[in-house]
């Protein structure tokens, strides 16, 4: 099929495309910006159609899928998305046979699902809708308004987070982690443990942590998403702001990266219920308890080598003659299978400041693929992987995995 032929389909539903583009983003340079996607992918696509294929149809199928793909973007991103524009978001995304849009849609009133359907499903224009219904447009922009702010209160998920809970599972997969008899290998590791992000403006992550229910599965217990967005200084010292959200709080890690170590510089927590702001930073005595750890708060150092402080004379059985928060150290190399992907790790062990061992499993990368906590018990639950210390056990409580890795 030739480019002649595409240009000359694509020009008679161009309109049509526009239309429906338009009434899907925030603003006419956004999409512009997707139109353009739009063409290029029904363009590339175009040979591959079937002849008996309804053009316009499938046009609008492309247009749909792009609009999704904007979505994602501005959510990953972390930019700020408005609840009207989340709703737009989630029918770009899915269509009614979408069970949980579907569920929804069955809850409302039938004035408010008619409009909708009309609207995103159907594909029609406000003006179309008012000609249908013998009405003003403006009482059709009501009717919408409306019908969407009741669509949100109904639907079962929080809105501007649907594509994190669909990545990240609720249950997590089984995970399979082999012992290897090959020895550690070295690795620069500049992510900050626990949040799965490097201190680069511009890296950003969403991550879920996963803690035991009453069938003894990991269960999705937080979703949280990672964004490094700022340059900062704080007390004279040059850093980035990491920002990190869930759906309690906002967080901010501000993180200094130099050639040897990562530092943190300060902290900033946002409670949500009652906007609290809680600022601690390098100079208050406390932050060097939780937050702050190495000779005079040097930080981490981010070549991760096996240094001997942490000894294993038995598979899961360490040895340390002084136990101290984040001074980790690497313990055996590991086959890491997740959703049949194998990695090739080494483990990562430390103890933060709350007693708790934790292990990373770190590709060659320098990415954490798989996180651990494990707390102090004198009774462990059957069926948990346990390790000891000192000849205290120490019980697998709760895992995180990035998307990265989902």
């Amino acid at each position: 099929m030739e480019r002649s032929e595409f240009e000359k389909l694509f020009g008679e539903c161009s309109k049509f495309v526009e239309r429906y583009v338009y009434r899907r983003t925030p603003n006419k340079f956004d999409g512009d910006d997707v139109i353009q996607e739009v063409y290029l992918a029904a363009c590339e696509k175009y040979g591959e159609l079937d002849g008996n294929v309804n053009f316009k149809a499938w046009m609008l199928s492309v247009a749909r899928n792009k609009c999704a793909d904007y979505y994602r973007r501005r959510y990953k991103s972390c930019l700020i998305v408005s609840d009207s524009e989340a709703v737009d978001s989630l029918f770009a995304e899915q269509n009614e046979s979408h069970s949980a849009v579907a569920e929804t849609l069955e809850r409302m009133r039938e004035k408010d699902r008619h409009i909708l359907t009309e609207f995103y499903i159907s594909g029609k224009t406000q003006k179309e809708i008012a000609a249908e219904a013998d009405c003003s447009v403006g009482t059709v922009k009501s009717r919408l308004y409306t019908a969407k702010n009741k669509f949100r209160e109904l639907y079962p998920y929080p809105l501007g987070k649907e594509y994190y809970y669909m990545k990240l599972p609720k249950i997590l997969p089984e995970i399979r982690i082999l012992r290897l008899q090959d020895n550690p290998f070295d690795v620069i590791c500049t992510q900050e443990m626990g949040y799965f992000i490097s201190p680069v403006i511009g890296e950003e992550v969403s991550f879920a942590i996963y803690d035991f229910n009453e069938k003894s599965e990991l269960e999705r217990t937080s979703v949280e998403m990672a964004a490094v967005k700022n340059k900062a200084k704080i007390h004279g010292v040059e850093c980035v702001e990491i920002a990190i959200e869930n759906e309690k709080r906002y967080m901010s890690h501000f993180v200094r990266l130099t050639e040897t170590h990562l530092q943190n510089v300060a902290f900033c927590n946002r409670r949500k219920s009652d906007g609290t702001v809680n600022i601690s930073t390098f100079l208050d005595d406390k932050f060097f308890g939780i937050w702050g750890f190495g000779e005079n708060n040097c930080g981490e150092e981010i070549l991760r080598i096996p240094r001997g402080i942490i000894a294993e004379p038995q598979p899961d059985e360490f040895v340390r003659k002084k136990i101290e928060a984040h001074n980790l150290d690497i313990c055996g190399r590991f086959n890491v299978e997740i959703n049949n992907k194998v990695y090739d790790t080494v483990r990562s062990i430390y103890f933060n400041s709350f007693g708790e061992l934790v292990e990373n499993y770190i590709d060659g990368d320098g990415r954490c693929v798989y996180f651990r906590r494990f707390d102090r018990t004198d009774a462990p639950v059957g069926g948990r992987s346990i390790v000891t210390l000192n000849g205290d056990i120490y019980e697998h409580t709760s895992s995180a995995v990035a998307d990265y890795v989902l």
